[in-house]
């Protein structure tokens, strides 16, 4: 299972590698901004030849939430599974209706159409087909990957109800309704084999294995904290260290979860 984040991916469609570009490349906090597509392309073909259970992505998967950006990065990963890999992304707190995503021509910057909640659906259709459970409040949903392992994607983010004009939430929550179907996908968890428990990098899983997409704030940490999260109750994670400690699994757990 390869899990990767912070992809920060723009379309080529969206720059003319011009002077407003490479401006904000050079801004933009080492980010590879200008080539995203050939290394994403690489990581596929790699991925085909190794053959993972799963390619995840948890968050901030476009550069600042253009809907060319997804479009153009669901048709890259589109070969996994096309050869039964899974691909399954969630989103970051720059991805659905971020106020700041812009296409760059020349000395300039225009705005560009933002992603919805609806869109992502769509775009990333073979990721919620793989559902076996999707909550009906959020992005989250939960995939059975194989006979072991039960995989939990969790939207953390905080977004407007429609598109943005300011810069994305850079903290983020679980909505109470959001809180209730995460218990009743635990519940479900422990009548099978059990359930894994999240803690740190060198934490092993189990059976349920997290994604969460964005920052998780010391008031939900305690709701999860029985279930799910091993933390103490005041701790305040940002969101790219949250993504980047979770879904470390001991190599040949990684070996036994491969189909």
């Amino acid at each position: 299972m390869w899990v990767l984040s912070d992809t920060h991916f723009i379309a080529d469609s969206l720059h003319d590698n011009g002077h407003k570009f490479k401006y904000m490349e050079a801004t933009a906090a080492s980010k590879d901004l200008k080539y995203g597509t050939v290394l994403l392309k690489s990581l596929v073909q790699k991925a085909l030849k190794e053959r993972p259970a799963a390619v995840i992505i948890t968050g901030d998967v476009t550069f600042n939430g253009a809907k060319k950006s997804a479009t153009q990065l669901a048709k890259i990963f589109k070969p996994l599974t096309d050869n039964q890999i899974n691909f399954l992304v969630i989103p970051g707190n720059h991805d659905i209706y971020d106020g700041w995503a812009r296409s760059f021509k020349g000395k300039h910057e225009y705005k560009t159409e933002q992603i919805s909640p609806e869109d992502w659906h769509h775009i990333f259709k073979s990721s919620y087909e793989n559902a076996t459970s999707v909550d009906p409040a959020s992005l989250s949903y939960t995939v059975q990957l194989n006979d072991q392992y039960q995989l939990l994607l969790l939207d953390t983010n905080k977004y407007s109800v429609g598109p943005a004009t300011t810069a994305p939430y850079t903290s983020g929550t679980i909505r109470p309704a959001t809180i209730k179907w995460l218990e009743q996908q635990l519940k479900e968890g422990q009548k099978k084999k059990g359930y894994g428990r999240l803690a740190s990098p060198t934490t092993t899983f189990t059976n349920i294995v997290a994604a969460v997409s964005s920052a998780m704030s010391s008031k939900i940490l305690p709701l999860c904290n029985d279930s799910l999260v091993n933390m103490t109750s005041n701790s305040t994670l940002p969101g790219i260290f949250m993504r980047k400690i979770l879904l470390r699994i001991q190599q040949e757990d990684v070996q036994q979860s491969r189909y």
